[in-house]
Protein backbone atom coordinates (compact mmCIF):
# COMPACT_ATOMS: atom_id res chain seq x y z
CA UNK A 1 0.00 0.00 0.00
CA UNK A 2 1.36 3.44 -0.87
CA UNK A 3 2.75 5.59 2.12
CA UNK A 4 4.29 8.89 2.56
CA UNK A 5 8.08 8.07 3.80
CA UNK A 6 8.87 8.08 7.32
CA UNK A 7 11.35 11.45 8.33
CA UNK A 8 14.30 10.18 9.80
CA UNK A 9 13.56 6.34 7.77
CA UNK A 10 13.47 5.01 4.33
CA UNK A 11 16.87 5.51 4.02
CA UNK A 12 17.99 5.14 0.44
CA UNK A 13 13.86 4.40 -0.69
CA UNK A 14 12.79 7.64 0.57
CA UNK A 15 12.13 9.22 -3.00
CA UNK A 16 10.54 5.87 -4.15
CA UNK A 17 8.05 6.04 -1.45
CA UNK A 18 7.31 9.39 -1.96
CA UNK A 19 6.98 8.89 -6.06
CA UNK A 20 5.13 5.74 -5.67
CA UNK A 21 2.58 7.99 -2.98
CA UNK A 22 2.17 11.17 -5.50
CA UNK A 23 1.56 8.71 -8.39
CA UNK A 24 -1.64 6.83 -6.79
CA UNK A 25 -3.42 10.48 -7.88
CA UNK A 26 -1.37 12.28 -10.46
CA UNK A 27 0.20 11.94 -13.98
CA UNK A 28 3.96 11.95 -14.64
CA UNK A 29 3.19 15.57 -15.61
CA UNK A 30 1.64 16.33 -11.92
CA UNK A 31 -2.54 16.48 -13.37
CA UNK A 32 -4.60 14.96 -10.90
CA UNK A 33 -5.55 11.46 -12.41
CA UNK A 34 -9.45 11.09 -14.35
CA UNK A 35 -11.82 9.77 -11.74
CA UNK A 36 -9.85 10.63 -8.76
CA UNK A 37 -11.94 13.74 -6.91
CA UNK A 38 -15.75 12.25 -6.48
CA UNK A 39 -18.94 13.93 -4.87
CA UNK A 40 -16.94 12.95 -1.48
CA UNK A 41 -14.09 14.68 -2.23
CA UNK A 42 -16.06 17.88 -3.36
CA UNK A 43 -17.18 20.76 -0.38
CA UNK A 44 -20.82 21.35 -0.04
CA UNK A 45 -21.45 24.60 -2.59
CA UNK A 46 -17.91 24.44 -3.96
CA UNK A 47 -19.00 23.75 -6.89
CA UNK A 48 -21.01 26.62 -8.63
CA UNK A 49 -22.93 27.42 -12.02
CA UNK A 50 -19.66 29.16 -13.55
CA UNK A 51 -17.50 26.42 -12.91
CA UNK A 52 -19.55 24.15 -14.86
CA UNK A 53 -18.54 24.16 -18.69
CA UNK A 54 -21.52 24.52 -21.38
CA UNK A 55 -23.98 21.65 -21.59
CA UNK A 56 -21.82 19.38 -18.83
CA UNK A 57 -24.73 18.59 -17.29
CA UNK A 58 -28.12 17.04 -19.36
CA UNK A 59 -31.31 14.92 -18.84
CA UNK A 60 -28.74 11.66 -17.84
CA UNK A 61 -27.13 13.17 -15.35
CA UNK A 62 -29.72 14.70 -12.97
CA UNK A 63 -31.34 11.89 -10.84
CA UNK A 64 -35.38 11.04 -11.37
CA UNK A 65 -37.33 13.72 -8.85
CA UNK A 66 -34.46 15.42 -7.72
CA UNK A 67 -35.92 19.01 -9.27
CA UNK A 68 -39.13 19.68 -8.02
CA UNK A 69 -41.29 22.79 -8.00
CA UNK A 70 -39.62 23.95 -4.98
CA UNK A 71 -36.13 23.79 -6.81
CA UNK A 72 -36.99 26.20 -9.69
CA UNK A 73 -37.52 29.60 -9.63
CA UNK A 74 -40.17 31.77 -10.44
CA UNK A 75 -40.46 32.68 -14.13
CA UNK A 76 -37.61 30.38 -14.92
CA UNK A 77 -39.93 27.80 -17.30
CA UNK A 78 -40.95 29.69 -20.18
CA UNK A 79 -43.67 28.64 -22.80
CA UNK A 80 -40.62 28.30 -25.53
CA UNK A 81 -39.43 25.58 -22.67
CA UNK A 82 -42.50 23.89 -22.66
CA UNK A 83 -42.80 21.31 -25.55
CA UNK A 84 -45.47 20.88 -27.78
CA UNK A 85 -47.02 24.32 -26.32
CA UNK A 86 -50.02 25.78 -27.95
CA UNK A 87 -49.45 22.95 -30.92
CA UNK A 88 -51.32 20.25 -31.70
CA UNK A 89 -51.19 17.28 -29.05
CA UNK A 90 -49.82 19.42 -27.09
CA UNK A 91 -50.54 21.82 -24.02
CA UNK A 92 -53.28 24.49 -24.65
CA UNK A 93 -51.99 27.72 -23.48
CA UNK A 94 -53.93 30.97 -22.11
CA UNK A 95 -53.75 34.22 -24.22
CA UNK A 96 -52.96 37.98 -21.63
CA UNK A 97 -56.87 37.84 -21.36
CA UNK A 98 -56.53 34.35 -19.98
CA UNK A 99 -58.57 32.69 -22.57
CA UNK A 100 -57.99 30.26 -25.01
CA UNK A 101 -56.62 31.63 -28.30
CA UNK A 102 -59.05 30.48 -31.14
CA UNK A 103 -56.59 28.88 -32.90
CA UNK A 104 -56.58 26.41 -30.44
CA UNK A 105 -60.45 25.97 -30.08
CA UNK A 106 -61.42 22.51 -31.38
CA UNK A 107 -63.71 22.43 -34.48
CA UNK A 108 -67.33 23.25 -33.56
CA UNK A 109 -70.24 21.13 -34.15
CA UNK A 110 -73.11 23.24 -36.06
CA UNK A 111 -76.57 23.54 -34.32
CA UNK A 112 -78.12 20.33 -36.46
CA UNK A 113 -75.10 18.15 -35.23
CA UNK A 114 -75.24 19.41 -31.73
CA UNK A 115 -78.48 18.80 -31.31
CA UNK A 116 -77.96 15.45 -32.27
CA UNK A 117 -75.29 14.82 -30.32
CA UNK A 118 -76.85 15.53 -27.04
CA UNK A 119 -79.79 13.28 -28.51
CA UNK A 120 -77.72 10.34 -28.78
CA UNK A 121 -75.44 10.51 -25.84
CA UNK A 122 -78.09 11.36 -22.96
CA UNK A 123 -80.81 9.54 -24.28
CA UNK A 124 -82.90 11.78 -22.32
CA UNK A 125 -84.68 13.82 -24.65
CA UNK A 126 -88.51 12.98 -24.67
CA UNK A 127 -90.02 12.44 -28.26
CA UNK A 128 -91.32 15.91 -28.92
CA UNK A 129 -89.83 18.96 -27.63
CA UNK A 130 -90.58 22.97 -28.20
CA UNK A 131 -88.30 25.41 -27.28
CA UNK A 132 -89.30 29.10 -27.77
CA UNK A 133 -85.82 30.33 -27.04
CA UNK A 134 -85.21 28.86 -30.35
CA UNK A 135 -88.05 28.54 -32.26
CA UNK A 136 -88.32 31.35 -35.20
CA UNK A 137 -91.08 33.83 -34.54
CA UNK A 138 -94.14 34.04 -36.28
CA UNK A 139 -96.54 31.40 -37.03
CA UNK A 140 -95.54 27.83 -35.33
CA UNK A 141 -94.43 25.27 -38.34
CA UNK A 142 -92.30 22.80 -36.50
CA UNK A 143 -90.92 21.97 -33.01
CA UNK A 144 -87.18 21.93 -31.97
CA UNK A 145 -87.21 17.94 -31.65
CA UNK A 146 -90.08 15.07 -33.06
CA UNK A 147 -92.87 15.77 -35.26
CA UNK A 148 -95.14 18.92 -35.36
CA UNK A 149 -98.84 17.22 -36.25
CA UNK A 150 -100.70 20.36 -36.46
CA UNK A 151 -100.84 24.24 -34.57
CA UNK A 152 -104.74 25.64 -34.65
CA UNK A 153 -107.00 27.70 -32.96
CA UNK A 154 -109.68 30.46 -33.08
CA UNK A 155 -106.43 32.58 -31.49
CA UNK A 156 -103.24 30.22 -32.89
CA UNK A 157 -100.06 30.04 -31.01
CA UNK A 158 -97.14 32.20 -32.02
CA UNK A 159 -93.64 32.80 -30.99
CA UNK A 160 -92.83 36.01 -29.80
CA UNK A 161 -88.97 36.52 -28.43
CA UNK A 162 -88.75 33.43 -26.33
CA UNK A 163 -92.16 33.37 -25.26
CA UNK A 164 -95.34 30.78 -27.42
CA UNK A 165 -98.25 32.91 -26.72
CA UNK A 166 -101.46 34.09 -28.31
CA UNK A 167 -103.56 36.83 -28.55
CA UNK A 168 -106.98 36.22 -27.53
CA UNK A 169 -110.46 37.95 -28.02
CA UNK A 170 -112.96 40.18 -25.43
CA UNK A 171 -115.87 38.28 -27.56
CA UNK A 172 -115.41 34.44 -27.76
CA UNK A 173 -113.57 31.64 -25.49
CA UNK A 174 -110.22 32.10 -26.90
CA UNK A 175 -107.70 28.82 -27.75
CA UNK A 176 -104.61 27.92 -28.97
CA UNK A 177 -103.31 24.31 -29.85
CA UNK A 178 -100.12 23.09 -30.43
CA UNK A 179 -99.97 19.33 -31.13
CA UNK A 180 -96.91 16.73 -31.46
CA UNK A 181 -97.10 12.92 -32.89
CA UNK A 182 -94.65 11.33 -30.76
CA UNK A 183 -94.95 8.30 -32.93
CA UNK A 184 -96.29 5.97 -29.73
CA UNK A 185 -98.46 5.52 -27.32
CA UNK A 186 -97.94 9.23 -25.11
CA UNK A 187 -97.46 8.61 -21.54
CA UNK A 188 -95.63 11.62 -20.40
CA UNK A 189 -96.22 15.42 -21.71
CA UNK A 190 -95.47 18.51 -19.49
CA UNK A 191 -95.07 22.27 -20.67
CA UNK A 192 -92.83 25.43 -18.94
CA UNK A 193 -95.15 28.14 -18.58
CA UNK A 194 -95.05 31.89 -17.64
CA UNK A 195 -98.02 34.01 -15.36
CA UNK A 196 -97.02 37.22 -16.01
CA UNK A 197 -97.93 39.84 -12.87
CA UNK A 198 -101.77 40.52 -13.21
CA UNK A 199 -102.15 37.55 -16.00
CA UNK A 200 -104.82 35.17 -16.55
CA UNK A 201 -105.81 32.29 -18.34
CA UNK A 202 -105.67 28.88 -18.63
CA UNK A 203 -102.98 26.74 -19.83
CA UNK A 204 -103.65 22.92 -20.53
CA UNK A 205 -101.62 19.44 -21.45
CA UNK A 206 -103.73 16.70 -22.62
CA UNK A 207 -103.45 13.67 -24.60
CA UNK A 208 -106.31 12.93 -26.95
CA UNK A 209 -107.38 10.05 -28.32
CA UNK A 210 -106.80 11.27 -31.71
CA UNK A 211 -105.51 14.29 -32.89
CA UNK A 212 -107.68 17.30 -32.52
CA UNK A 213 -106.88 19.03 -36.00
CA UNK A 214 -110.34 18.40 -37.28
CA UNK A 215 -112.24 19.18 -34.11
CA UNK A 216 -112.11 18.77 -30.45
CA UNK A 217 -113.40 15.06 -29.34
CA UNK A 218 -112.02 13.17 -26.83
CA UNK A 219 -108.84 12.98 -24.42
CA UNK A 220 -107.75 10.37 -21.76
CA UNK A 221 -105.78 12.86 -19.90
CA UNK A 222 -106.87 16.86 -19.38
CA UNK A 223 -105.25 18.69 -17.41
CA UNK A 224 -105.48 22.49 -16.70
CA UNK A 225 -103.67 24.82 -14.36
CA UNK A 226 -104.97 28.33 -13.96
CA UNK A 227 -103.06 31.48 -12.94
CA UNK A 228 -105.52 31.56 -9.32
CA UNK A 229 -103.32 27.80 -8.64
CA UNK A 230 -106.26 25.82 -9.13
CA UNK A 231 -104.75 22.47 -10.94
CA UNK A 232 -107.18 20.12 -12.17
CA UNK A 233 -107.13 16.95 -14.46
CA UNK A 234 -109.69 14.47 -15.70
CA UNK A 235 -110.86 12.76 -18.98
CA UNK A 236 -112.68 14.88 -21.43
CA UNK A 237 -115.59 13.89 -23.36
CA UNK A 238 -116.72 16.24 -26.44
CA UNK A 239 -115.43 19.08 -24.78
CA UNK A 240 -117.05 18.27 -21.42
CA UNK A 241 -114.50 17.84 -18.32
CA UNK A 242 -115.62 13.92 -16.56
CA UNK A 243 -113.91 12.41 -13.41
CA UNK A 244 -111.97 15.85 -12.93
CA UNK A 245 -110.02 15.56 -9.83
CA UNK A 246 -108.98 19.36 -8.13
CA UNK A 247 -106.32 20.64 -5.90
CA UNK A 248 -105.98 24.14 -5.20
CA UNK A 249 -101.99 25.74 -4.66
CA UNK A 250 -102.76 29.40 -4.33
CA UNK A 251 -101.83 32.10 -6.70
CA UNK A 252 -99.52 31.07 -9.43
CA UNK A 253 -96.78 34.51 -11.17
CA UNK A 254 -93.48 33.51 -12.76
CA UNK A 255 -92.09 30.53 -14.58
CA UNK A 256 -93.41 27.15 -13.57
CA UNK A 257 -93.68 23.95 -14.82
CA UNK A 258 -96.82 21.33 -15.15
CA UNK A 259 -96.13 17.46 -15.95
CA UNK A 260 -98.21 14.68 -16.17
CA UNK A 261 -96.59 10.87 -16.02
CA UNK A 262 -99.06 8.11 -16.84
CA UNK A 263 -98.42 4.74 -15.16
CA UNK A 264 -100.15 1.99 -17.63
CA UNK A 265 -99.16 -0.81 -14.84
CA UNK A 266 -101.17 0.97 -11.78
CA UNK A 267 -103.49 2.93 -14.38
CA UNK A 268 -102.35 5.15 -12.59
CA UNK A 269 -102.04 9.30 -13.69
CA UNK A 270 -99.48 11.65 -11.21
CA UNK A 271 -99.36 15.37 -11.82
CA UNK A 272 -96.43 17.46 -10.73
CA UNK A 273 -96.42 21.53 -9.95
CA UNK A 274 -92.48 22.56 -10.55
CA UNK A 275 -91.45 18.77 -9.88
CA UNK A 276 -94.14 18.48 -6.92
CA UNK A 277 -96.54 15.97 -6.76
CA UNK A 278 -100.11 17.75 -6.68
CA UNK A 279 -102.76 15.20 -7.89
CA UNK A 280 -102.11 11.17 -7.99
CA UNK A 281 -105.15 9.23 -9.23
CA UNK A 282 -106.55 6.14 -10.59
CA UNK A 283 -108.44 5.96 -13.59
CA UNK A 284 -108.63 2.88 -15.83
CA UNK A 285 -111.43 4.33 -18.00
CA UNK A 286 -108.42 7.25 -19.47
CA UNK A 287 -105.86 4.68 -20.65
CA UNK A 288 -108.42 3.53 -23.55
CA UNK A 289 -108.52 6.98 -24.54
CA UNK A 290 -104.88 7.65 -24.90
CA UNK A 291 -103.07 8.29 -28.58
CA UNK A 292 -99.94 8.77 -30.36
CA UNK A 293 -100.61 12.47 -29.28
CA UNK A 294 -99.28 15.62 -27.49
CA UNK A 295 -101.37 18.97 -27.43
CA UNK A 296 -100.16 22.09 -25.30
CA UNK A 297 -103.57 24.80 -24.90
CA UNK A 298 -103.32 28.19 -24.15
CA UNK A 299 -107.08 29.14 -23.22
CA UNK A 300 -108.85 32.30 -22.54
CA UNK A 301 -111.87 32.17 -21.04
CA UNK A 302 -114.91 34.47 -22.82
CA UNK A 303 -114.81 37.87 -21.90
CA UNK A 304 -112.02 37.72 -20.25
CA UNK A 305 -109.11 40.57 -20.42
CA UNK A 306 -105.96 41.45 -19.38
CA UNK A 307 -102.24 39.55 -19.61
CA UNK A 308 -102.39 36.06 -21.31
CA UNK A 309 -100.10 33.25 -20.14
CA UNK A 310 -97.28 32.10 -21.76
CA UNK A 311 -95.36 28.94 -22.66
CA UNK A 312 -92.10 29.00 -22.79
CA UNK A 313 -91.47 25.19 -23.68
CA UNK A 314 -93.17 22.14 -23.60
CA UNK A 315 -92.37 18.18 -24.63
CA UNK A 316 -94.04 14.85 -24.58
CA UNK A 317 -92.52 10.68 -24.65
CA UNK A 318 -93.43 7.74 -24.33
CA UNK A 319 -91.99 7.08 -21.13
CA UNK A 320 -93.17 7.98 -17.87
CA UNK A 321 -89.72 8.07 -16.09
CA UNK A 322 -92.11 6.24 -13.36
CA UNK A 323 -90.45 2.87 -12.31
CA UNK A 324 -93.63 0.19 -13.03
CA UNK A 325 -94.74 -1.09 -9.91
CA UNK A 326 -96.96 -4.29 -9.18
CA UNK A 327 -100.26 -3.78 -7.78
CA UNK A 328 -100.70 -4.57 -4.22
CA UNK A 329 -97.22 -4.00 -3.52
CA UNK A 330 -96.47 -1.33 -1.65
CA UNK A 331 -97.86 2.16 -2.15
CA UNK A 332 -97.35 5.37 -0.79
CA UNK A 333 -100.03 7.52 0.93
CA UNK A 334 -102.46 8.67 -1.82
CA UNK A 335 -104.21 11.89 -0.84
CA UNK A 336 -106.60 13.89 -3.50
CA UNK A 337 -107.22 17.20 -2.43
CA UNK A 338 -110.27 19.44 -3.88
CA UNK A 339 -109.19 23.23 -3.19
CA UNK A 340 -112.46 25.42 -3.57
CA UNK A 341 -114.28 22.95 -5.70
CA UNK A 342 -117.75 24.21 -4.79
CA UNK A 343 -117.95 28.29 -6.09
CA UNK A 344 -120.95 28.09 -3.84
CA UNK A 345 -121.67 25.98 -0.92
CA UNK A 346 -123.51 22.31 -2.12
CA UNK A 347 -126.26 21.72 -0.37
CA UNK A 348 -126.86 17.72 0.28
CA UNK A 349 -130.02 16.12 1.50
CA UNK A 350 -128.54 13.26 4.50
CA UNK A 351 -131.18 10.43 4.74
CA UNK A 352 -131.94 8.39 7.61
CA UNK A 353 -132.66 4.65 5.21
CA UNK A 354 -128.98 5.29 3.71
CA UNK A 355 -125.99 6.73 3.11
CA UNK A 356 -125.77 9.91 0.49
CA UNK A 357 -122.65 10.32 -2.01
CA UNK A 358 -121.30 13.62 -0.92
CA UNK A 359 -120.43 14.30 -4.48
CA UNK A 360 -116.97 15.77 -3.96
CA UNK A 361 -115.78 12.69 -6.23
CA UNK A 362 -113.67 9.44 -5.76
CA UNK A 363 -110.41 8.02 -5.27
CA UNK A 364 -109.07 4.80 -5.96
CA UNK A 365 -106.14 2.66 -4.23
CA UNK A 366 -104.90 -0.70 -4.55
CA UNK A 367 -105.03 -2.79 -1.33
CA UNK A 368 -101.64 -3.45 0.04
CA UNK A 369 -100.34 -6.75 1.14
CA UNK A 370 -101.80 -6.51 4.68
CA UNK A 371 -105.17 -5.83 2.53
CA UNK A 372 -105.70 -2.80 4.85
CA UNK A 373 -106.23 0.85 4.15
CA UNK A 374 -106.57 3.31 6.71
CA UNK A 375 -109.11 5.55 4.80
CA UNK A 376 -110.09 9.39 5.70
CA UNK A 377 -112.26 11.88 4.20
CA UNK A 378 -112.57 16.07 5.27
CA UNK A 379 -115.58 18.45 4.82
CA UNK A 380 -116.70 21.59 5.94
CA UNK A 381 -120.26 22.08 7.52
CA UNK A 382 -121.42 25.07 7.11
CA UNK A 383 -124.95 24.41 7.88
CA UNK A 384 -126.90 21.94 10.04
CA UNK A 385 -130.50 21.49 10.32
CA UNK A 386 -130.95 18.79 12.85
CA UNK A 387 -132.06 19.18 16.16
CA UNK A 388 -129.34 20.84 18.34
CA UNK A 389 -127.64 18.58 20.71
CA UNK A 390 -130.07 15.71 20.31
CA UNK A 391 -129.71 13.80 17.17
CA UNK A 392 -126.14 13.28 14.79
CA UNK A 393 -124.58 13.21 11.71
CA UNK A 394 -123.09 9.81 10.65
CA UNK A 395 -119.79 9.58 7.81
CA UNK A 396 -118.48 6.41 6.28
CA UNK A 397 -116.31 5.44 3.47
CA UNK A 398 -116.91 2.78 0.65
CA UNK A 399 -120.03 1.72 2.18
CA UNK A 400 -118.43 0.67 5.49
CA UNK A 401 -118.01 0.96 8.70
CA UNK A 402 -120.16 4.32 9.81
CA UNK A 403 -118.59 6.79 12.31
CA UNK A 404 -120.45 9.30 14.15
CA UNK A 405 -119.06 12.97 13.24
CA UNK A 406 -120.63 15.56 15.06
CA UNK A 407 -124.12 16.79 16.38
CA UNK A 408 -127.06 18.16 15.16
CA UNK A 409 -126.61 22.00 15.23
CA UNK A 410 -122.78 21.81 14.82
CA UNK A 411 -120.54 23.77 12.49
CA UNK A 412 -117.25 23.39 11.07
CA UNK A 413 -114.50 20.32 9.89
CA UNK A 414 -116.37 16.95 9.90
CA UNK A 415 -113.53 13.83 9.50
CA UNK A 416 -114.22 10.83 9.16
CA UNK A 417 -111.92 8.28 9.54
CA UNK A 418 -112.08 4.39 8.88
CA UNK A 419 -110.03 1.02 8.07
CA UNK A 420 -111.44 -1.01 5.26
CA UNK A 421 -110.18 -4.22 4.26
CA UNK A 422 -110.14 -6.03 0.98
CA UNK A 423 -108.22 -7.94 -1.07
CA UNK A 424 -104.26 -7.46 -1.38
CA UNK A 425 -103.93 -5.83 -5.32
CA UNK A 426 -107.64 -5.51 -5.40
CA UNK A 427 -108.89 -1.66 -6.78
CA UNK A 428 -110.70 -0.07 -3.70
CA UNK A 429 -112.84 3.15 -5.39
CA UNK A 430 -113.12 5.29 -1.88
CA UNK A 431 -116.53 7.57 -2.05
CA UNK A 432 -116.98 9.48 1.04
CA UNK A 433 -120.93 9.57 2.29
CA UNK A 434 -122.84 10.73 5.27
CA UNK A 435 -126.29 9.82 6.39
CA UNK A 436 -128.44 11.50 9.27
CA UNK A 437 -129.81 10.49 12.97
CA UNK A 438 -133.76 12.05 13.05
CA UNK A 439 -137.00 10.94 13.14
CA UNK A 440 -138.28 13.36 10.22
CA UNK A 441 -136.45 11.25 7.55
CA UNK A 442 -134.06 13.86 5.79
CA UNK A 443 -132.15 17.29 6.80
CA UNK A 444 -129.82 19.22 4.91
CA UNK A 445 -126.02 20.05 5.82
CA UNK A 446 -123.94 22.18 3.66
CA UNK A 447 -120.82 21.46 2.51
CA UNK A 448 -119.00 24.20 1.86
CA UNK A 449 -115.10 24.66 0.56
CA UNK A 450 -114.87 28.81 1.94
CA UNK A 451 -113.40 27.62 5.18
CA UNK A 452 -110.93 25.28 3.85
CA UNK A 453 -110.24 22.75 0.62
CA UNK A 454 -112.61 18.54 1.12
CA UNK A 455 -110.18 16.06 1.34
CA UNK A 456 -109.33 12.36 0.72
CA UNK A 457 -106.88 10.34 1.52
CA UNK A 458 -105.62 6.69 1.79
CA UNK A 459 -102.76 5.01 3.87
CA UNK A 460 -102.10 1.63 3.81
CA UNK A 461 -101.75 -0.60 6.81
CA UNK A 462 -98.55 -2.78 6.58
CA UNK A 463 -98.96 -6.35 8.31
CA UNK A 464 -97.16 -6.29 11.39
CA UNK A 465 -94.29 -8.95 11.59
CA UNK A 466 -93.90 -10.57 15.23
CA UNK A 467 -89.99 -10.52 16.40
CA UNK A 468 -88.53 -12.97 18.95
Amino acid sequence: MARLPQVGGDKGNWGDILNDYLKQAHADDGTLKAGIVGAPQLKPSSVTGDALASNSVNASKIAEGAVGAAQLADGSVTRSKVAGAGQADGIATLDRDGRLPETQVPTRLEAPELSNTIVTVADAMPEAYLNAISAPNGAITSITHGELSASFGNSPATVTGDRITHSPTTASNSAAYIQADIGGPCRRVGMEFEIPNAGNGTLAIVIPNTSWAGGIVNAGLHTTVTAAGIVSSGRNVGGTNTGTNTTRVGPLTGVHSIEALLDDVREEITILLDGVEVLRYTDAIAFTMLSDFAIWELFQANGTSGVPSFIRSAWAGKRTLIPPTARGARIERVRKGYGNTFATPASISLPTTYRAVLGIGALGVYFPPSGRLLCEYEVWISANALTAGVRRVYGSIASSQDKALMYGGQLGLARCRTIVSGTPGALQILSPQMWAEDASGTVTATISATSGPAVMMATPIEAVVPTS
